[in-house]
């Protein structure tokens, strides 16, 4: 989630605002500052008493065993090539046609 501020025509003063990841609104101040810093300082705080009140009272509990999640990267990977080594063609570049000389 983020913090912005933001102010409108009808409405003068500065408001912060609490967005998730997706742009959505999900609260709003009621009160109006006279700065954007003072805004986002009293909406990173309200952010802050959010997050707080989220979290769970105790850390989830990890798994030791489950079942397998598919090969590690390493046997995914193709084998390394060899120092130097080109996959593709090079094909030269033509070269650039000379300019034209000027007549006096």
């Amino acid at each position: 989630m983020q913090v912005t501020a933001v102010s409108t025509p009808d409405k003068p003063g500065w408001r912060w605002r609490i967005v998730d990841t997706s742009g959505e609104m999900v609260e709003e101040s009621r009160t109006t500052f006279t700065s954007i810093a003072a805004a986002v300082a009293d909406g990173t705080t309200r952010l802050t008493e959010m997050n707080v009140a989220q979290r769970p009272s105790r850390a989830p509990r990890l798994r030791t065993r489950g079942p397998s999640r598919g090969p590690t990267r390493r046997e995914v990977s193709p084998a390394p090539r060899p120092f130097g080594a080109v996959t593709t063609p090079l094909t030269p570049v033509p070269p650039r046609p000379a300019p034209p000389t000027q007549l006096r």
